[in-house]
């Protein structure tokens, strides 16, 4: 047995034998748990787990869970039978490390019907699409056996039988088919590896994971269109021909989860929500390809610059918000536009005044002549009275201008000082440069001034 693990075992026991010894003092739970004593013994072992795993499984959830099990089950036993618990608990810490870190879960979740054209796999870095029909219309049972066969093939995931009652792929059947809507494994997928160890941890890395990459696929895939998104106002068809109503366009919001050695399933609930197009628009493979390069790829090289964290969550943010109101209407998608451009301007949360700084920054970034530059002013300080108007009487009136021509104007601004954003932070990042109020400040005054 390695130091460390003896250090394990040496802490869990040192844990349990203080609850022990607080039970038989006549301390009741509450009090036990809240013991400054436990506490620090508690994260004594969580140290001791530490120095263990260097990092190397997740076990958090399992281990605290376990702990509060153990203080309930002293409680609640006779004074003769406590000390069986404090061997019980340490050799279940121990069995339990030894499990979790043979445990690797990998996550697929459904995209829209828009992904139907992509191949079997492409890869965009941290996750792939997979597409094991790739465009196909088949049937139920050729579905499932389709996928089964990528899973044992591709990914070597054991598929055949079933393990200590948990389902398998090979038992998966019409049930997850149907209560995915057909969407697992009908759907284009997006497939990640979410870690190794207990599954707590793996489904909210899955959370995180597509709260950070659905937007980007979102924003690839508006770029790409040659037309506007509109929630339908009438009766719309999927392109297998079904009817679906306005209001019935959502995708349902769920991942499979397969874990990589023993092929158990797990039915994960996640977010953000998603929706299938009503215009049937399907993808172009190689336009969203080139979108990904120049407006998505460079978000992901800033994200792996830790002096760019702060940067990056405004990024992160400006972009939830303008492609989360793709679906709304127009109202909603102007206003989430300008806040989402607001965002991008001032990353760091500055205060102070907003709209001639709005206006002159859009006009110096989207135009490159005194013509151009006017003309752009002028659109972005009819998109900020549009802005004001809204916070101040809860409308906007487009007055004679189109809908889709201001959608289409606050489209353009945003993508620009989105790509103006990410070149700064990348150029900084890049050089090992400060990223901070003061740096980007003189980045903002530069813009407007030149």
């Amino acid at each position: 047995m390695s130091t460390n693990s003896t250090q394990v075992e040496s802490a869990s026991r040192r844990f349990a034998q203080a609850i022990v010894d607080a039970h038989r003092n006549g301390v009741v739970l509450d009090d036990i748990l809240g013991s400054a004593k436990i506490n620090k013994l508690y994260n004594g072992l969580f140290r001791s787990l530490r120095e263990l795993t260097e990092e190397r499984f997740k076990y958090g959830f399992t281990v605290g869970e376990a702990a509060f099990n153990l203080a309930h089950q002293i409680t609640e036993s006779d004074a003769d039978d406590v000390n069986l618990h404090v061997e019980q608990f340490a050799n279940y810490i121990s069995r339990l490390l030894t499990r979790l870190e043979n445990i690797e879960w990998l996550a697929f979740t459904p995209l829209p019907w828009q992904y139907a054209d992509f191949p079997l796999k492409t890869d965009f870095g941290p996750f792939q699409i997979i597409n094991v029909n790739k465009g196909q219309t088949v049937g139920q049972e050729k579905n499932i056996r389709t996928f089964r066969n990528f899973l044992r093939n591709r990914l070597q995931i054991p598929v055949e039988n079933r393990d200590n009652g948990h389902e398998r792929y090979d038992w998966l059947g019409s049930h997850f088919f149907r209560k995915s809507d057909q969407a697992i494994p009908g759907r284009a997928m997006l497939f990640q590896p979410c870690g190794t160890g207990e599954e707590f941890a793996a489904r909210r890395l899955n959370e995180g994971q597509l709260r950070a990459y659905l937007p980007l696929l979102e924003l690839a895939e508006m770029m790409t269109q040659r037309h506007l998104f509109h929630v339908p106002k009438v009766h719309a068809t999927t392109p297998g021909g079904m009817h679906i109503e306005r209001g019935s366009l959502d995708l349902i919001p769920v991942s499979l989860a397969v874990e990589k050695n023993s092929g158990t399933l797990m039915w994960w609930s996640r977010s953000p929500q998603q929706f299938d197009a009503s215009d049937r628009h399907v993808i172009d493979v190689s336009e969203f390809k080139k979108a990904w390069k120049s407006y998505c790829r460079p978000i992901l090289e800033l994200d792996a610059y830790e002096p760019a964290a702060n940067f990056c969550v405004s990024i992160r943010n400006a972009l939830s918000v303008y492609t989360q109101s793709r679906n709304a209407p127009h109202e909603v998608r102007v206003l989430s536009s300008i806040i989402a451009i607001e965002t991008l301007q001032k990353p760091f949360g500055q205060r102070g005044s907003v709209r001639e700084p709005f206006c002159m920054a859009i006009a110096h970034l989207m135009g490159s002549s005194l013509e151009e530059r006017t003309k752009w002013y002028r659109i972005a300080s009819k998109l900020y009275s549009q802005r004001s108007s809204y916070v101040h009487s809860a409308s906007l009136d487009f007055g004679r201008e189109s809908p889709d021509d201001v959608l289409r104007d606050a489209k353009a601004i945003f993508v620009a000082t989105l790509q103006d954003a990410c070149h700064w932070g990348l150029t900084r990042a890049r050089a090992s440069e400060p990223l901070d109020k003061t740096t980007h400040r003189q980045h903002y005054e530069k813009l407007i001034l030149s």
